[in-house]
């Protein structure tokens, strides 16, 4: 997972490299920042109180961005600033000041008439813990729930190959191991939900220390090792992009704007499908492809319906799975279970809870399970298929594009393919991925195959080399930092090679 933070940095960075990609062609010299002088411009620290769509109330007469006009929508900023624009996306959060103007003073739809959200009867706290951990948490999370509760547990940042990185860099900050928690339950009145996320902080980490007294580790000292600063609750609320729409008529198939909304403006959606982040990012490439192809009257109403369209089934499933989390129903289902026969998941389930493999167990949950299905556990597992001698051509072909991938440095194309894959892959020279993404100095596909995929770094290829030999022929200083930091103080790592060649040599040349 990437935090949005970083995420958001991310994209930024690409828009100002196509920023000064076009001052230079377009022969512009570049003597500050791309954002600024570039194609792409951009104003910090603006907030939006109000705006006028001057084509919604001239029904288009007056203005055609067609045509070249422009102003079409006028802006007003909370510093007393305007600007005129050509077109107004609002991608301005769940509390949208874009969507909240346009439904204003309409009483349809039986939602609330001022921002068209609808309350789920959730309530959710959230935390990110400070320097934490325990073995439940270590690069992993829990989920655990009693048909009223839900927790949801994740890494926030911090990792054992950070803690390891940070140990061979005398300069480096102390490694921080920090999580987010997520904890929400049925609350069907919405007046009791906001008046308690309004309550403050200390008031909202003993809601939750009361609700969760008597559940297993380390639930309650995770919430107590949690800075008042980092916790933050709401009732859960969603928005029907069908209703929203029905409601404003430059959003009609007769009606003209040049307002769009999008993101949680336009769909908010419940955290329970994972899908709020994901739906408002695909949003953006489908609003261009729009508008690089129709006029822009008819590029709004499409983009807007096809958006709708491929949404509204979203926030529909994040609300149905809302109300399925928070009721005794979740206790009755029994979902699939990695590694356990289809039809055996109930009696793998009680097997678990006659053993008594809970989440008490801690650190010793992966070994104790193992141990017990290795004894008296075979049944529930599937029977192994006979291995073939050759791998089937299609094993092949996905061998081939792990490698190639690699290579590359394709990190998302390696996230495509089946661990078992990444772990087979391997060329002529016996080299497997993460020799191949060494080579190539790839530092960010290595940490992946490290972390993700789990490599070993002491495999040998045909001519002897380990992975931090081929980081240290790639002579990529990241990268051979990085592998050398986590090759310890393994004997193989260090080795010679076939030459009589280590890597320490390598790093002297």
């Amino acid at each position: 997972r990437v935090p949005r933070q970083v995420l958001r940095q991310i994209m930024l960075n690409e828009l100002l490299a196509e920023s000064s990609s076009a001052e230079s062609a377009d022969g512009n010299s570049s003597t500050g920042r791309a954002a600024d002088e570039g194609k792409v411009k951009m104003k910090w620290g603006k907030r939006l109180v109000s705006f006028e769509d001057r084509v919604s109330q001239t029904g288009g007469s007056t203005f055609s961005c067609d045509e070249g006009g422009t102003g079409a929508v006028s802006l007003k900023f909370e510093d007393g600033t305007t600007e005129e624009v050509d077109l107004l996306v609002g991608s301005d959060g769940i509390r949208s000041t874009v969507t909240r103007t346009l439904l204003v003073n309409r009483k349809e739809g039986g939602i609330h008439t001022d921002d068209g959200l609808s309350y789920l009867g959730i309530m959710i706290i959230l935390g990110i813990t400070d320097n934490f951990a325990h073995p439940l948490l270590d690069e992993r999370g829990f989920y655990t729930l009693d048909g009223t509760h839900r927790l949801f547990t994740m890494p926030y940042c911090g990792s054992k190959l950070d803690d390891i990185l940070c140990g061979k860099d005398k300069n480096a900050v102390e490694p921080r191991r920090r999580y987010m928690w997520q904890f929400s339950w049925y609350e069907p009145d919405f007046n009791k939900a906001r008046e308690l996320s309004r309550a403050g902080s200390r008031a909202l980490q003993k809601e939750v220390e009361t609700r969760c007294q008597g559940w297993h580790e380390p639930v309650l000292d995770m919430v107590q090792a949690t800075s008042l600063k980092n916790i933050w609750g709401t009732g859960l609320q969603d928005r029907d992009p069908h209703q929203v729409m029905a409601l404003i008529p430059g959003f009609r198939s007769d009606g003209q704007s040049r307002v769009v909304v999008l993101g949680d403006a336009l769909h908010a959606m419940s955290c329970f499908k994972g899908q709020g982040a994901n739906q408002a990012l695909a949003d953006g490439p489908l609003l261009t492809s729009w508008l690089e192809k129709s006029s822009i009257d008819s590029a709004i109403r499409g983009f807007m319906r096809e958006m709708a369209a491929r949404t509204g089934e979203k926030v529909k499933a994040s609300r149905d799975a809302a109300t399925f989390l928070h009721s005794p129903r979740v206790l009755e289902k029994s979902e699939d279970f990695a590694g356990v026969r289809k039809e055996m998941v109930p009696d793998f389930l009680n097997f678990l809870e006659k053993e008594r493999i809970g989440a008490s167990l801690g650190g010793k949950l992966d070994s104790t399970l193992c141990e017990l299905l290795a004894k008296t556990g075979r049944k529930y597992v599937p029977a192994a298929e006979v291995e073939e001698d050759t791998a089937s051509s299609k094993d092949m072909l996905l061998e081939a594009d792990a490698l190639a991938c690699a290579s590359s440095g394709d990190t998302a194309g390696l996230r495509r393919l089946p661990p078992g894959i990444i772990h087979c892959a391997v060329d002529l020279e016996r080299r497997t991925c993460l020799h191949l993404a060494a080579l190539g100095g790839h530092y960010f596909t290595c940490r992946f195959l490290l972390t993700e995929s789990f490599l070993p770094c002491d495999i040998l290829d045909s001519a002897g080399n380990t992975p931090l030999h081929s980081a240290c022929l790639g002579l990529d200083s990241r990268t051979m930092k990085l592998l050398s930091a986590v090759s310890g103080e393994s004997k193989a790592c260090w080795s010679n090679n076939a030459e009589g060649l280590n890597p320490s040599s390598f790093m002297k040349k």
